[in-house]
């Protein structure tokens, strides 16, 4: 349970559960401590541990013994979507109901061990009693059963993210940023977010703008790397790492700019969250769905195009008046209290998800 967009949605479902009717236990497969793992407890959920391995004997005996002990359960949940088909070989056994979430669109890895977690996928998918999506470009991606799919919306904590002038100022003034333009990522050092690309975006905006600064948050496998390629540009200047934060919401109001040029997306939660907090948006084509277009900030374009018509792009677009969007977020149905209350009645068998949820 690590600051992430996957986990960042089921802790935002889960603080707005009523808990006297709903609690939320977390199976994980890391076995280092996650930043939610505390709050998760002290909200009354348990987080638990089984490690993945390579060996699937191996894995599924854990799985075994973990499920003889913990699987009075009404409802499991699975957010990996290749791996869900293992838990429901329990949650048939245990008489649960299986619900798969669908992600993404995209995928990272390539060749035989792609086409081996597509089989997986086309299984869980399969074995599902009802699939939710995070977008209808994510469901048909995966060819999911339009008759059991549904989106779920990403939603937000709204209040938590509107424009506020005075927060700007305080943060701003707290990391020295007074004076700078400053465009803002907050995702996890790896392929998918494509943080090779952005370094070499920055790279061609320094050259028109010095005053510019890149803000990065978050951490990942590709972090070490990402620092080399910094160092050899000379950017050291105009990039700072940030590692993984809890105060996400803040650190936008200082932005001028939000950027996450991606790869492939499902619909990330932070595309609404930097709209919300008022903030001009940069995507790729690739990475959009359609649904995350909330407001007139959001803007996108092929990664094709290239780092030097990416970066005239940005400048050309990073003076727009700043104002509260909470119109534009209420009217998108991402706020995350609709959310929760439609999954709360789903869970407790209160009414159907075709009552509660758009089919895709």
């Amino acid at each position: 349970m690590h600051y992430g967009g996957m986990e960042t949605l089921i802790m935002n479902l889960y603080r707005h559960m009523n808990r006297e009717k709903i609690q939320f236990d977390i199976l994980a497969y890391y076995e280092e401590p996650g930043e939610y793992d505390l709050e998760v407890r002290e909200l009354g959920g348990n987080v638990y541990v089984v490690r993945k391995t390579l060996n699937p004997v191996i894995y599924l005996k854990n799985l075994r013994s973990f499920f003889e002990k913990h699987h009075d359960y009404d409802v499991i949940h699975v957010h990996i979507l290749w791996l869900a088909w293992i838990y429901f070989l329990f949650a048939d056994k245990y008489k649960i109901k299986k619900i798969v979430h669908i992600h993404a669109f995209g995928a990272e890895q390539k060749g035989i061990y792609q086409l081996i977690r597509n089989k997986f996928i086309k299984i869980s998918l399969k074995e599902a009693d009802v699939v939710f999506t995070c977008s209808k470009k994510a469901a048909y991606y995966r060819h999911s059963d339009t008759q059991k799919t549904y989106l779920l919306k990403n939603g937000i904590e709204g209040a938590k993210f509107y424009y506020n002038a005075i927060t700007r100022k305080e943060v701003r003034s707290e990391f020295g940023l007074e004076g700078k333009k400053v465009l803002l990522c907050v995702a996890r050092f790896n392929l998918q977010k494509n943080h090779n690309f952005l370094i070499d975006v920055m790279e061609r905006i320094v050259e028109y703008d010095n005053n510019v600064i890149l803000v990065l948050v978050g951490k990942g496998p590709l972090e070490s790397a990402i620092r080399k390629k910094v160092e050899k540009l000379r950017l050291n200047k105009h990039v700072r790492f940030m590692g993984v934060r809890d105060d996400v919401n803040r650190i936008l109001q200082a932005a001028d700019a939000y950027i996450m040029p991606s790869l492939f997306e499902g619909l990330s939660i932070v595309y609404i969250e930097s709209q919300a907090a008022g903030v001009r948006t940069f995507a790729s084509d690739e990475a959009c769905a359609g649904e995350e277009q909330i407001s007139d900030l959001f803007l996108h374009r092929p990664l094709a195009d290239g780092e030097q018509k990416w970066a005239s792009w940005i400048l050309a677009n990073m003076a727009y008046e700043r104002i509260n969007r909470k119109g534009e977020l209420v009217k998108s149905g991402f706020e995350i209290e609709k959310t929760a209350r439609a999954l709360q009645c789903f869970y407790t068998g209160e009414r159907k998800a075709a009552e509660l949820f758009e089919k895709v």
